[in-house]
């Protein structure tokens, strides 16, 4: 286990964190300098926002408070767009970013793609780990995909070797592997998982 966090902080590691590791360096890594697109400010998204700040990228996150918004800018976002109030999202970050962004995470309905399209740029990298959204959606078709010659892909959660990457292998997992523990990324940038304000015990479990 990372020596800098508690037990709760670590048990987020298996789940969102490692789905947002694996998003920024399970096919393509995310380096200094590139932008990366967070959607919304759920427990994936801002995992993601930490370790790309972690490696010294550039974040434009979108949300849909001012309250939300203020908590990204918080973590680092170097851009927040809120898309109720700017429904071209994906423009907007393209001109903030003035090429287009490197990755983008997806995490919601298929609503969201045509904007994701919009704010990638070219050879850029989309990873979808979620279709969260409203019955009967629809996005954009197989051929308006292709011509955003973008790299689309989608991810559920991640592999052992990307946990032993991210983070000191808990007891839970070392017998998985033979080699040394050693210290890793959330270990070596201090990276703390953000909880939320509302926790619930095993004694109320039944509730």
């Amino acid at each position: 286990m990372p020596r800098n966090l508690n037990y709760l902080e670590a048990a987020t590691l298996p789940c969102s964190t490692l789905t947002a590791w694996n998003a920024l360096h399970g096919l393509r890594a995310v380096l200094p300098g590139d932008w990366v697109l967070t959607q919304g400010a759920g427990g994936v998204s801002i995992s993601t926002l930490q370790f790309a700040k972690a490696v010294g990228s550039r974040v434009v996150a979108t949300t849909s408070s001012p309250a939300k918004a203020q908590r990204l800018r918080d973590l680092g976002a170097d851009h927040v767009i809120n898309y109720k109030t700017i429904p071209n999202w994906g423009e907007e970050a393209k001109r903030l970013t003035k090429r287009g962004v490197d990755h983008v995470l997806k995490v919601v309905g298929a609503h969201t793609i045509a904007q994701t399209l919009n704010a990638v740029k070219i050879n850029g990298l989309i990873t979808i780990i979620g279709w969260i959204g409203g019955p009967g959606e629809t996005g954009p078709s197989f051929g308006q995909n292709l011509s955003s010659m973008a790299i689309i892909r989608e991810i559920v959660v991640g592999s052992q070797d990307q946990f032993e990457a991210m983070a000191p292998l808990s007891p839970l997992f070392i017998y998985l592997v033979i080699n040394s523990i050693k210290a890793r990324a959330i270990e070596a940038s201090d990276i703390k998982p953000v909880l939320d304000e509302q926790l619930f015990k095993l004694e109320g479990l039944k509730e």
